[in-house]
């Protein structure tokens, strides 16, 4: 099936003169010219071919002629000393073909030099994919990154956002996923997406758009507080994060939904004038938060204009008995975005529910101005109360030993804050000595909710990819042993190198492992295969488990 594409130029933001002539695009296998071949030999041709952004009536910083087969561009520096975003763009006529290699050729001169950046989009449903052109900085930055041994990336990725009748078409993101992964095969991705609503989306719901005072739509953006954008962007980036699960399972770290003003999730155009929020789900959405609390004229409340929210007639803080209308709308405006960011979130958090999270001490519970054990269940899942003790020590139930706890851990010192949760027995691993639960795990299972509330991510990732789900696991008392750390790694599906209390390292067939004590040490390398020592290829014995003398501190490389 063949996909529409278009093919852009641009000159950077210098003044002067580029020349280009013999832009071709062809099917490597074929031979077959995808843009008609002489579009810049004859003004009609080009203008039939070509279109620049912004529209030429718009445009400040150059002008261009056709001649000589060539296409001549002059440019010059803007007035107001900004540079627009100045292209030349292809009519999106342009075929392209699902595994196919296709080559742009062109020939080009410039005065002063400068660097051209060619580029081929791939389009779908009103989204403007990459798909070829100069490499940039980014993978070799990728790169750099490898060799300094940091193998986490973020980095900005198509969210393939469909309309419902088309078929998912991932390829978009997946490309740039494995072109990161061939850079670095370890990699652990985290795709920063845009989960605004696209273009076809918003012709579909016109309504959704966003109203700034004085009646200005904003035609490219949907208002935040539209349910039925809100939860369509919900339900995609929860279909976009299981199949990024499914796709790269050893390299899905996390995702980074972006939206609104500069991606970072306040309200678009919200430094400039006028303002938003007068669009018909907003103004609901606020008479419905006014009505939960009791405000007696929440049916007909309208939102203030722009002038009384930009104004400061009593000084720079609002008075409430002048301004309670003003107050109210501004705290609705900054639950609502919350409330947004918090449903997406969950999304994420149903689609990725393989994960095994570990969740330490006193997560969600310390905020900038105070402590509040509230937050515990919003971050971790598990309800949680605080407990006095004189020892943070806890000791492993029948749970915990069936899981691997021999002995009781923890500070034996009193810690303060200490929490407990609430669990069933069946999920309690550890108690402390008045009997709370200090250590619980609790299954959750993918696209059906998970542990407690579903309210925000960004947990500790131990791994595994399962089927059935991953778990939440709760740890209060704050010291982790590493029988508590095997427990918890054989929970997520994490391979385990030895039982033994020793150091560790492993990468691509090799081990190195340093002994505390004089004696065996049993290494699983999991596979039926030869061990031998990497520094003398003294043979050790045949995998998967294979037991190595050690000296106290000695450090040994093995190759498997």
């Amino acid at each position: 099936m063949r996909q529409q594409g278009t093919l852009h130029f641009r000159f950077g933001q210098l003044a002067g003169k580029i020349d280009l002539a013999d832009v071709r695009v062809r099917d490597v296998q074929t031979g077959e010219d995808l843009l008609p071949p002489g579009s810049f030999d004859k003004p009609s041709v080009f203008a039939a071919t070509w279109h620049t952004w912004p529209p030429p009536s718009a445009i400040t910083v150059g002008k261009w002629e056709v001649s000589d087969g060539a296409l001549h561009v002059t440019l010059v520096e803007p007035p107001n000393g900004r540079w627009p975003d100045f292209h030349f763009h292809s009519v999106p006529r342009l075929g392209f073909r699902a595994g196919r290699t296709y080559r742009c050729t062109f020939r080009a001169r410039a005065t002063p030099g400068r660097a051209i950046q060619p580029a081929l989009y791939q389009i779908a449903n009103g989204t403007w994919n990459h798909i070829g052109g100069p490499p940039g900085p980014f993978l070799s930055q990728v790169a750099l990154a490898r060799d300094a041994g940091v193998n986490l990336v973020s980095f900005s990725a198509p969210n393939c956002w469909s309309p419902p009748e088309s078929p998912a078409d991932w390829s978009p993101i997946d490309s740039l996923c494995r072109r990161i992964i061939f850079v670095n095969p370890e990699v652990l991705l985290v795709p920063r997406v845009g989960v605004d609503a696209p273009g076809w989306w918003l012709e579909r719901h016109p309504q959704s758009r966003m109203v700034y005072d004085l009646d200005k739509v904003r035609a490219d953006h949907a208002s935040v507080s539209d349910r039925t954008c809100r939860a369509d962007a919900a339900a995609h980036l929860e279909r976009l994060c299981r199949h990024l699960c499914e796709a790269f399972p050893r390299h899905f770290a996390g995702i980074h939904p972006c939206g609104q003003n500069t991606g970072e999730w306040f309200y678009l155009g919200s430094w400039e004038r006028p303002l938003s929020g007068y669009d018909a789900a907003t103004v609901a959405a606020f008479r419905v938060w006014l009505k939960s609390r009791g405000r007696p004229d929440s049916e007909a409340a309208m939102i203030p204009t722009d002038e009384e929210r930009r104004g400061h007639p009593f000084g720079f803080l609002r008075d409430p008995a002048r301004e309670q209308r003003l107050i109210d709308f501004a705290r609705f405006q900054q639950i609502e975005m919350a409330d947004h960011v918090v449903a997406l979130a969950a999304a994420c958090r149903r689609a990725t529910a393989g994960i095994t999270r570990v969740w330490c001490w006193a997560p969600g519970s310390l905020y900038p101005d105070r402590q509040d054990v509230a937050g515990i269940p919003e971050v971790a899942g598990f309800k949680a109360h605080p407990v006095t003790l004189p020892s943070a020590e806890a000791a492993p139930t029948e749970e915990g030993r069936r899981r691997g706890l021999t002995a009781s851990f923890g500070p034996r010192t009193a810690i303060q804050p200490l929490f407990a949760v609430e669990a069933h027995p069946e999920e309690t691993w550890a108690t402390y000595a008045d009997g709370s639960v200090a250590v619980a795990a609790r299954r959750h299972r993918r696209g059906r909710g998970v542990s407690g509330t579903e309210l925000t991510v960004g947990a500790a990732q131990t791994g595994g990819w399962d089927d059935e789900g991953g778990w939440d696991v709760f740890v209060g008392t704050p010291r982790l042993t590493p029988e508590l750390l095997r427990a918890l790694a054989k929970l997520a599906g994490i391979h385990l190198f030895t039982e033994a209390n020793v150091p560790v390292w492993a990468a691509e067939g090799y081990l190195a492992i340093q002994a505390h004590a004089a004696g065996p040490v049993t290494v699983d390398v999991g596979r039926a295969v030869p061990v031998f020592d990497a520094l003398d290829d003294t043979p050790l014995g045949h995998g998967p488990r294979v037991r190595v003398p050690f000296k106290q501190g000695e450090t040994r490389v093995l190759k498997y």
